[in-house]
């Protein structure tokens, strides 16, 4: 969930040349790019936010946190998909949290955008099954009240995490479930649409 390429002055390719092997789902960019459009044609992305679906059951939707000056426009997307989405498995996937969860970034960071979709998570928590972030360089489980947020950080510089658990101004309850240990980690997403069930894997 972004920060794919940690120095702008390097390539796309010096890293994920290596990671040719591996088929990514879906993409967000970070705060960490060569530019959006760069990061978009490299990944041969549909555009900077876009909604994927896997079988009837899976649906990805994927926003560009780092682009404060679309949040209007991308809220208004976001609400129409959450509107049309049917499927029994809905991921919401974007760089920055929505919420602060360690001392090194804070949600208002990209406080518009923040603003533009943080009342949607909620008015369709029925819908969202899961949260993916990154931006804090851990790798974490965390609930907001009961929504279950993935934190999948940049690897680069992973940083030592510390747990949280407080009740955010705007009453939501910010709860660490799990951290991992002080080092890089993938995120693996499994789902068994049979049971109805999700896990993720560290």
């Amino acid at each position: 969930p972004g920060d794919n390429l940690n120095n702008p002055s390097s390539h796309y390719s010096n890293i994920w040349s290596h990671w040719k092997s591996f088929f990514l789902d879906v993409i967000a960019i970070g705060n960490h790019h060569g530019s959006y459009e760069t990061e978009v044609e490299y990944f041969d992305l549909p555009g900077q936010y876009y909604s994927k679906t896997e079988g009837e059951d899976i649906r990805f939707i994927v926003l560009n946190s780092d682009n404060e000056n679309t949040a209007p426009e991308q809220a208004a997307w976001l609400e129409e998909e959450l509107k049309a989405s049917t499927e029994t498995f809905v991921f919401l996937i974007f760089h920055h949290s929505p919420y602060t969860l360690t001392t090194v970034h804070n949600w208002w960071e990209r406080k518009r955008f923040h603003q533009a979709v943080r009342p949607l998570i909620w008015k369709y928590r029925h819908k969202i099954t899961a949260l993916f972030n990154g931006h804090d360089h851990i790798a974490s489980l965390v609930l907001l009240n009961d929504l279950p947020q993935i934190i999948s950080g940049a690897v680069f510089e992973p940083r030592k995490p510390e747990p949280i658990h407080e009740t955010d101004p705007t009453g939501v309850t910010v709860n660490t479930v799990w951290l991992g240990a002080w080092e890089p980690h993938w995120t693996r997403l499994d789902i068994d649409a049979v049971k109805n069930h999700m896990w993720i894997n560290f």
